[in-house]
């Protein structure tokens, strides 16, 4: 129940409590990945772990190398992706955190995919709650980076395949001489 005297402000001032909040918990739990935050933008870098070790395919880009031919290297670890986000002054109660950019460090990430992760984290925000109509919310950064860093969005947006070997990663590769 909303007491009589509830303003606009008061809903203001606990969505900056609960973006501080949320921010100082991730940033306890992920100091290396908060990269950067102001009042309204959030930078993260989010490295890729994979659980296991897995069989990725590396595909040449013809024009960055002489090397032509895919080849198939166990790795544990992916390079990091980049979220730069904005954060409404009423997220995460009434308004979704804003998506501004993600990018993959050395360009590994097909922007196909890029645009299907947006996509599922966009929706995340609705599917743990928040929505307008609801006046309900849960911070999701924290979701959002456990479905980055665990590398789970490889199966969700069909990078991985069922035995876990990861279809396609790298753009390119130095020349050589």
């Amino acid at each position: 129940m909303v007491p009589n005297d509830y303003t606009e402000d008061d809903d203001l001032a606990l969505c900056y409590n609960l973006q501080a909040e949320e921010w100082e918990v991730l940033q306890s739990i992920h100091p290396t990945i908060c990269i950067s935050k102001s009042d309204t933008a959030v930078r993260l870098e989010i490295p890729v772990e994979l659980d296991v070790e897995r069989t990725v395919d590396v595909i040449p880009v013809p024009h960055h190398t002489t090397v032509t031919d895919p080849m198939s290297v166990p790795l544990s670890c992916l390079p990091p992706l980049l979220l730069d986000i904005t954060l409404p002054p009423l997220y995460p109660t009434h308004s979704p955190a804003l998506i501004v950019a993600v990018r993959a460090a050395a360009g590994w990430v097909p922007g196909r995919v890029m645009e299907e992760m947006v996509t599922w984290m966009t929706e995340t925000w609705t599917d743990m709650g928040g929505n307008v109509s609801s006046g309900g919310g849960t911070g999701v950064l924290y979701t959002w980076v456990e479905w980055i860093r665990s590398g789970e969005f490889l199966t969700s947006v069909g990078l991985c395949s069922e035995d876990g070997h990861i279809r396609r990663v790298s753009r390119s590769r130095r020349r050589r001489g």
